[in-house]
């Protein structure tokens, strides 16, 4: 992420003490961040949104997408069809939270948390924004996975906002996600569907998804 920003200052054409002026924040603290030591918390990222709208965040957190969101052409659409960030930090925090507090014995990072609710409120490409959670451990490639599943199923389903929670579950040598969807009737996630690790296989009666297929 210190890349990005270093990235983003270069971009902008702003010294590191510049731009903590400009989204008001201690030149120390922007320091930290630039070399590695420190990682942004909601209020830096919150402030770097409204100093600067036209920077994607998602690319900044990540490095999904292009620098700027230029996806819309014309600035009426822009307001219309974008996300406001701000908006998406908020719901980012309230996952974080919602995740602290269902798995208090696993001493959950608040800022790494964070950062991974921000990067799974995903948009594809038709517009569809997809809210996904993860409950239990997952490894980065195991969240890669989750990404793609999660796609699929808003494909089939979703024509606007989507919510997919995937519970990780590891017994008896299985390491298996089970998928509750928020557009899907209660009877429909009785079925117990769900996305297996090793084989990249999704069991569901209604979505089909394979890794690499």
């Amino acid at each position: 992420m210190q890349e990005r920003f270093k990235q983003l200052l270069e971009e902008k054409n702003l010294t590191a003490t510049r731009f903590a002026a400009m989204i008001k924040v201690n030149a120390s603290a922007m320091s930290h961040i630039l070399n590695g030591r420190s990682k942004p918390g909601f209020d830096v990222l919150d402030k770097i949104a409204q100093a600067f709208p036209d920077v994607n965040l998602n690319w900044l957190i990540s490095g999904k997408g292009s620098l700027y969101n230029n996806r819309i052409s014309t600035p009426a659409k822009e307001v219309e069809k974008i996300p406001v960030q701000k908006n998406l930090f908020e719901e980012a925090h309230k996952m974080t939270k919602e995740i602290i507090e269902e798995n208090e014995e696993m001493n959950i990072n608040y800022q790494a948390q964070f950062g991974l609710c921000v990067t799974y409120l995903l948009e594809t490409e038709d517009g569809k924004q997809i809210t996904i959670k993860i409950k239990g451990d997952a490894t980065d490639e195991e969240k890669e996975q989750i990404n793609e599943v999660a796609k699929a199923f808003a494909d089939y389903y979703c024509d606007d906002v989507c919510t997919v929670v995937f519970q990780i579950w590891r017994r008896n040598g299985f390491n298996r996600a089970y998928i509750e969807y928020s557009e899907r009737s209660a009877y429909q996630n009785k079925k117990r569907s769900f996305y297996d690790f090793d084989e990249g296989y999704l069991k569901d009666c209604y979505v089909r998804y394979r890794k690499d297929a």
